[in-house]
């Protein structure tokens, strides 16, 4: 099997497995954001992520915001998680839409990663697919 095979073959796994697990919240019927035990995605991560897109849509370069506190220095904070450099782009509106679809992405890209360390192993195709969609979705 070619390598281009290959990685739509993962690829393609991968998405439609995800598509069938994350189909509520992908379509917009459900929000992906949940108020468990102390609902922090919503009430921490949630602002947190709509401060730093409109801060860097109106300044461009993080530095210090009064936002916070008394003031403090955002640009340390602003990168916890390179993919929410997506949302900084996309801005603060797209923000609850975008994170179901963030999190679809991790979820295929760290699957096929996990597939091509399974390969570096000498592991066979179907073995490297059954153990990359177990790893992505764990």
């Amino acid at each position: 099997m070619s390598k281009k095979t290959t990685i739509l073959l993962v690829t393609g796994l991968l998405s439609l497995l995800a598509f069938i697990v994350f189909r509520y919240y992908l379509t917009f019927k459900y929000a992906y954001f949940f108020f468990d035990i102390c609902g922090d995605g919503f009430y921490n991560s949630y602002p947190a992520l709509c401060g730093y897109a409109d801060y860097i849509a109106s300044h461009a370069i993080p530095s210090w915001s009064f936002k916070m506190g008394m003031g403090q220095s955002i640009l340390p904070f602003t990168l916890r998680d390179p993919f929410d450099i997506i949302f900084y782009v996309a801005g603060s509106h797209s923000i609850l839409k975008l994170t179901v679809y963030v999190e679809a992405l991790k979820i295929v890209l760290s699957g096929v990663c996990f597939f091509y360390y399974l390969r570096l192993l000498n592991l066979s195709v179907y073995t490297s697919l059954i153990g990359c969609a177990l790893f992505a979705f764990c």
